[in-house]
């Protein structure tokens, strides 16, 4: 009886210490004593402060000029007007014109230029600032002068170069250009009346737009 009643007293101690411990290390949903998750990164927000360039303005493919213009070759001024029609949006074009000049000095046979005068040229182009308003254009190319005397008339090829500045007004939707050039010309091969004179220089001023 001894022996079964220490066993009794044993067994209650075993009980009682692990009941103890079980309800000291018993968790709840919900209990503190749970790792909590790690917050959310914080959200960066980049800013782009890159000035917004300017917008580009419209160079149209094709733009028809016209202006007064000036021929001379030493022996006094002939007025006249020049037409032209410009191809090319980038830095290499082409240009295809034609002007018609009053004589230097009308009534005067003996002057080169005396009663009139027509050229009529096409030219490669290069635009040295395609991307602003202010277009240095420089050009070369062949032309025919026609000049006029009295009843008569003449041919001569003539090789030309054109130094021009164009100002674009960068309007949306049309390329509209006010510009003024310079082209000198050598005369070639033609008829003697129309090589008086060895060399010539006309001048202009435009207004261009093109769509």
């Amino acid at each position: 009886m001894k022996r079964f009643a220490a066993v009794l007293v044993g067994c209650s101690l075993v009980f009682t210490v692990v009941g103890a411990f079980a309800d000291s290390a018993s968790i709840g949903v919900g209990d503190s004593q749970f790792a909590r998750p790690p917050h959310p990164p914080d959200v960066i927000v980049v800013r782009d402060d890159t000035p917004e360039l300017p917008k580009d303005p419209y160079r149209a493919p094709f733009r028809l000029t016209v202006g007064p213009a000036a021929i001379t070759t030493g022996q006094g001024i002939g007025p006249g007007l020049l037409a032209a029609a410009d191809f090319g949006s980038g830095m290499v074009g082409l240009r295809l014109s034609a002007a018609w000049f009053r004589g230097e000095t009308p009534g005067d046979s003996s002057a080169a230029l005396s009663d009139r005068a027509g050229l009529y040229a096409g030219e490669l182009t290069l635009d040295m600032h395609e991307s602003g308003p202010l277009h240095g254009v420089f050009g070369l190319g062949l032309g025919a002068l026609n000049v006029g005397k009295a009843d008569r008339e003449g041919w001569a090829v003539a090789g030309l170069a054109r130094l021009g500045f164009e100002y674009s007004l960068a309007l949306d939707g049309a390329d509209a250009r006010f510009g003024a050039g310079v082209t000198g010309g050598l005369l070639g091969p033609g008829d003697a009346m129309a090589t008086g004179a060895p060399a010539f220089v006309a001048a202009n001023a435009t207004f261009s737009i093109g769509f």
